[in-house]
Protein backbone atom coordinates (compact mmCIF):
# COMPACT_ATOMS: atom_id res chain seq x y z
CA UNK A 1 0.00 0.00 0.00
CA UNK A 2 1.35 3.84 -0.46
CA UNK A 3 1.91 5.77 2.52
CA UNK A 4 0.99 9.69 1.14
CA UNK A 5 1.42 12.29 3.03
CA UNK A 6 0.48 16.23 2.81
CA UNK A 7 4.13 16.48 1.77
CA UNK A 8 3.31 14.14 -1.32
CA UNK A 9 0.16 16.24 -2.39
CA UNK A 10 1.42 19.60 -2.04
CA UNK A 11 4.78 18.02 -4.64
CA UNK A 12 2.03 17.02 -6.69
CA UNK A 13 0.51 19.99 -7.13
CA UNK A 14 3.23 21.37 -8.01
CA UNK A 15 2.94 19.47 -11.42
CA UNK A 16 0.33 22.67 -12.15
CA UNK A 17 3.14 24.89 -12.75
CA UNK A 18 4.55 22.93 -15.57
CA UNK A 19 1.05 23.82 -17.82
CA UNK A 20 1.15 27.43 -16.40
CA UNK A 21 4.44 28.48 -17.56
CA UNK A 22 4.36 26.46 -20.99
CA UNK A 23 1.02 28.75 -21.26
CA UNK A 24 3.02 32.04 -20.16
CA UNK A 25 6.16 31.22 -22.43
CA UNK A 26 3.91 30.38 -25.65
CA UNK A 27 1.55 33.21 -24.69
CA UNK A 28 -1.48 30.89 -24.83
CA UNK A 29 -3.30 32.88 -22.30
CA UNK A 30 -4.71 29.85 -20.49
CA UNK A 31 -3.72 30.42 -17.13
CA UNK A 32 -7.09 31.42 -15.51
CA UNK A 33 -8.74 28.40 -17.09
CA UNK A 34 -6.26 25.84 -15.96
CA UNK A 35 -6.26 27.13 -12.29
CA UNK A 36 -10.45 27.54 -12.21
CA UNK A 37 -11.06 23.82 -13.69
CA UNK A 38 -8.01 22.73 -11.63
CA UNK A 39 -9.92 24.66 -8.75
CA UNK A 40 -13.03 22.82 -9.74
CA UNK A 41 -11.37 19.73 -9.64
CA UNK A 42 -10.13 19.67 -6.51
CA UNK A 43 -12.96 20.85 -4.87
CA UNK A 44 -15.18 18.24 -6.18
CA UNK A 45 -12.51 15.43 -4.98
CA UNK A 46 -12.75 17.01 -1.45
CA UNK A 47 -16.64 16.71 -1.78
CA UNK A 48 -15.95 13.48 -2.66
CA UNK A 49 -13.59 12.45 -0.46
CA UNK A 50 -16.09 12.76 2.66
CA UNK A 51 -18.58 11.50 0.49
CA UNK A 52 -16.82 8.01 0.19
CA UNK A 53 -15.61 8.15 3.67
CA UNK A 54 -19.37 8.28 5.06
CA UNK A 55 -20.19 5.85 2.65
CA UNK A 56 -17.11 3.80 4.24
CA UNK A 57 -18.60 4.45 7.52
CA UNK A 58 -21.70 2.75 6.78
CA UNK A 59 -22.12 -1.46 8.65
CA UNK A 60 -25.26 -1.80 6.78
CA UNK A 61 -26.66 -1.48 3.16
CA UNK A 62 -28.80 1.82 3.93
CA UNK A 63 -26.16 3.70 4.21
CA UNK A 64 -24.44 2.78 0.44
CA UNK A 65 -28.33 3.34 -0.34
CA UNK A 66 -28.38 6.51 0.44
CA UNK A 67 -24.94 7.76 -0.96
CA UNK A 68 -25.84 6.30 -4.03
CA UNK A 69 -28.99 7.72 -3.95
CA UNK A 70 -27.44 11.22 -3.42
CA UNK A 71 -25.18 10.37 -6.50
CA UNK A 72 -28.42 9.32 -8.77
CA UNK A 73 -29.98 12.82 -8.17
CA UNK A 74 -26.78 14.71 -8.78
CA UNK A 75 -26.27 12.96 -11.61
CA UNK A 76 -29.76 13.15 -12.93
CA UNK A 77 -29.69 16.78 -12.80
CA UNK A 78 -26.50 16.77 -14.19
CA UNK A 79 -27.53 15.41 -17.48
CA UNK A 80 -31.04 17.17 -17.39
CA UNK A 81 -28.84 20.69 -18.00
CA UNK A 82 -27.09 19.19 -20.68
CA UNK A 83 -30.44 18.63 -22.55
CA UNK A 84 -32.39 21.68 -23.25
CA UNK A 85 -35.93 20.30 -23.28
CA UNK A 86 -38.64 20.71 -20.92
CA UNK A 87 -39.62 17.26 -19.50
CA UNK A 88 -36.86 15.58 -19.93
CA UNK A 89 -35.82 14.98 -16.38
CA UNK A 90 -38.14 12.34 -16.04
CA UNK A 91 -36.36 10.56 -18.51
CA UNK A 92 -32.90 11.27 -17.36
CA UNK A 93 -33.70 9.76 -13.88
CA UNK A 94 -35.20 6.89 -16.04
CA UNK A 95 -32.31 6.28 -17.68
CA UNK A 96 -29.60 6.55 -14.91
CA UNK A 97 -31.35 4.47 -12.48
CA UNK A 98 -31.80 1.57 -14.94
CA UNK A 99 -28.28 2.11 -15.73
CA UNK A 100 -27.27 1.41 -12.27
CA UNK A 101 -29.90 -1.29 -11.54
CA UNK A 102 -29.35 -3.41 -14.70
CA UNK A 103 -25.07 -3.14 -14.90
CA UNK A 104 -24.19 -1.99 -11.64
CA UNK A 105 -26.61 -4.92 -9.87
CA UNK A 106 -25.69 -8.08 -12.38
CA UNK A 107 -21.90 -6.79 -11.62
CA UNK A 108 -22.11 -6.58 -8.05
CA UNK A 109 -24.20 -9.15 -7.48
CA UNK A 110 -24.06 -11.40 -10.45
CA UNK A 111 -20.25 -11.45 -10.85
CA UNK A 112 -18.48 -10.10 -7.90
CA UNK A 113 -20.65 -11.39 -5.18
CA UNK A 114 -19.16 -9.42 -2.32
CA UNK A 115 -19.58 -10.41 1.53
CA UNK A 116 -21.07 -8.67 2.70
CA UNK A 117 -23.11 -7.98 -0.57
CA UNK A 118 -24.13 -4.25 -0.21
CA UNK A 119 -19.95 -3.41 0.10
CA UNK A 120 -19.53 0.32 -0.25
CA UNK A 121 -16.50 0.14 -1.83
CA UNK A 122 -17.64 -1.61 -4.91
CA UNK A 123 -21.25 -0.20 -5.31
CA UNK A 124 -20.00 3.31 -5.49
CA UNK A 125 -17.05 3.62 -7.51
CA UNK A 126 -18.81 1.52 -10.01
CA UNK A 127 -22.12 3.46 -9.96
CA UNK A 128 -19.93 6.27 -10.07
CA UNK A 129 -18.01 5.27 -13.83
CA UNK A 130 -21.53 4.44 -14.54
CA UNK A 131 -23.43 7.36 -13.96
CA UNK A 132 -20.87 9.26 -15.94
CA UNK A 133 -21.36 7.58 -18.65
CA UNK A 134 -25.01 7.26 -18.73
CA UNK A 135 -24.47 11.21 -18.71
CA UNK A 136 -22.13 11.40 -21.29
CA UNK A 137 -24.28 8.94 -23.82
CA UNK A 138 -27.79 10.03 -22.90
CA UNK A 139 -26.75 13.80 -23.64
CA UNK A 140 -25.02 13.27 -26.97
CA UNK A 141 -27.88 10.96 -28.11
CA UNK A 142 -30.68 13.67 -26.93
CA UNK A 143 -29.10 16.37 -28.47
CA UNK A 144 -28.25 14.96 -31.94
CA UNK A 145 -32.02 13.85 -32.25
CA UNK A 146 -33.11 17.51 -30.69
CA UNK A 147 -30.83 18.97 -33.33
CA UNK A 148 -32.18 16.44 -36.34
CA UNK A 149 -35.41 17.07 -35.78
CA UNK A 150 -34.79 21.13 -35.67
CA UNK A 151 -32.76 21.25 -39.01
CA UNK A 152 -35.17 18.58 -40.63
CA UNK A 153 -38.54 19.52 -39.50
CA UNK A 154 -40.32 19.99 -43.03
CA UNK A 155 -39.10 16.42 -43.98
CA UNK A 156 -40.70 15.12 -40.35
CA UNK A 157 -43.89 16.84 -40.97
CA UNK A 158 -44.57 15.49 -44.71
CA UNK A 159 -44.21 11.99 -43.03
CA UNK A 160 -46.61 12.67 -40.71
CA UNK A 161 -49.12 14.04 -43.57
CA UNK A 162 -48.37 10.77 -45.43
CA UNK A 163 -49.72 8.73 -42.66
CA UNK A 164 -46.36 7.95 -41.07
CA UNK A 165 -46.69 7.53 -36.88
CA UNK A 166 -43.86 9.68 -34.98
CA UNK A 167 -41.73 6.72 -34.45
CA UNK A 168 -41.77 5.95 -37.96
CA UNK A 169 -40.62 9.58 -39.20
CA UNK A 170 -37.96 9.82 -36.99
CA UNK A 171 -36.44 6.28 -37.72
CA UNK A 172 -33.36 7.40 -39.75
CA UNK A 173 -32.98 10.46 -37.24
CA UNK A 174 -33.45 8.59 -34.12
CA UNK A 175 -31.06 5.84 -35.74
CA UNK A 176 -28.28 8.48 -36.10
CA UNK A 177 -28.50 10.25 -32.22
CA UNK A 178 -28.12 6.41 -31.12
CA UNK A 179 -25.21 6.11 -32.88
CA UNK A 180 -23.75 9.43 -32.03
CA UNK A 181 -24.15 8.57 -28.27
CA UNK A 182 -22.82 5.08 -28.55
CA UNK A 183 -20.16 4.31 -31.08
CA UNK A 184 -17.64 7.01 -29.63
CA UNK A 185 -17.18 5.03 -26.28
CA UNK A 186 -16.86 1.92 -28.45
CA UNK A 187 -13.91 3.50 -29.83
CA UNK A 188 -12.39 4.30 -26.55
CA UNK A 189 -13.21 0.75 -25.67
CA UNK A 190 -11.31 -0.44 -28.70
CA UNK A 191 -7.94 1.01 -27.31
CA UNK A 192 -8.07 -0.11 -24.01
CA UNK A 193 -5.33 -2.39 -22.98
CA UNK A 194 -1.86 -2.03 -24.74
CA UNK A 195 -2.63 1.22 -26.46
CA UNK A 196 -3.78 3.04 -23.52
CA UNK A 197 -3.70 1.55 -20.03
CA UNK A 198 -7.20 1.97 -18.33
CA UNK A 199 -7.73 4.66 -15.46
CA UNK A 200 -9.98 1.82 -13.29
CA UNK A 201 -7.11 -0.44 -13.85
CA UNK A 202 -4.18 1.26 -13.13
CA UNK A 203 -5.74 1.90 -9.62
CA UNK A 204 -6.14 -1.86 -8.88
CA UNK A 205 -2.42 -2.28 -9.93
CA UNK A 206 -1.15 0.21 -7.79
CA UNK A 207 -3.47 -1.13 -4.89
CA UNK A 208 -1.77 -4.23 -5.24
CA UNK A 209 -4.34 -6.38 -7.14
CA UNK A 210 -3.05 -9.45 -9.22
CA UNK A 211 -2.71 -8.13 -13.03
CA UNK A 212 -5.08 -11.29 -13.90
CA UNK A 213 -7.64 -10.01 -11.30
CA UNK A 214 -6.94 -6.11 -12.37
CA UNK A 215 -7.89 -7.49 -16.16
CA UNK A 216 -11.48 -9.32 -15.40
CA UNK A 217 -12.03 -6.36 -13.24
CA UNK A 218 -11.56 -3.78 -15.86
CA UNK A 219 -13.38 -6.12 -18.05
CA UNK A 220 -16.37 -6.19 -15.91
CA UNK A 221 -16.27 -2.22 -16.06
CA UNK A 222 -15.65 -2.21 -19.74
CA UNK A 223 -18.95 -4.34 -20.40
CA UNK A 224 -20.62 -2.02 -17.53
CA UNK A 225 -20.25 0.92 -19.41
CA UNK A 226 -21.11 -0.26 -23.20
CA UNK A 227 -24.13 -1.93 -21.69
CA UNK A 228 -24.70 1.76 -20.03
CA UNK A 229 -23.82 3.96 -23.00
CA UNK A 230 -26.55 1.53 -25.31
CA UNK A 231 -29.54 1.58 -21.85
CA UNK A 232 -28.84 5.81 -21.31
CA UNK A 233 -29.02 6.48 -25.05
CA UNK A 234 -31.91 4.51 -26.25
CA UNK A 235 -33.92 5.92 -23.34
CA UNK A 236 -33.30 9.57 -23.73
CA UNK A 237 -33.77 9.40 -27.28
CA UNK A 238 -36.98 7.62 -26.47
CA UNK A 239 -37.98 10.58 -24.28
CA UNK A 240 -37.24 13.42 -26.57
CA UNK A 241 -39.30 11.74 -29.08
CA UNK A 242 -42.12 11.07 -26.57
CA UNK A 243 -41.49 15.34 -25.54
CA UNK A 244 -41.13 16.07 -29.26
CA UNK A 245 -44.82 15.39 -30.27
CA UNK A 246 -48.73 16.21 -29.34
CA UNK A 247 -51.43 13.91 -28.60
CA UNK A 248 -52.24 14.71 -32.23
CA UNK A 249 -49.15 13.85 -33.37
CA UNK A 250 -47.99 16.74 -34.67
CA UNK A 251 -44.21 17.85 -34.22
CA UNK A 252 -44.12 20.57 -31.22
CA UNK A 253 -41.58 23.44 -31.65
CA UNK A 254 -38.68 22.55 -30.05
Amino acid sequence: MLDISPIDALLALALLAIPIAISLWRGMGIELSLLVSFGRSLLQLIVLAYLLAFAWSFTNAWGMFLVLGLLWLVSTQLLTNRVELEGIRLWAGLALLLSLLVTVGYGVLGVLRPDPWYLPQLWVPLSSAVLAQGINSGAIAANQLIRALQQNRGDVEMQLSLGATPAQAITHYRRGALRAGILPNLGTVAIAGLGSLPLFMGGLLASGIEPLEAVILELLLILMLICTSVISATIMATGVEKLSFNRAMQLKML
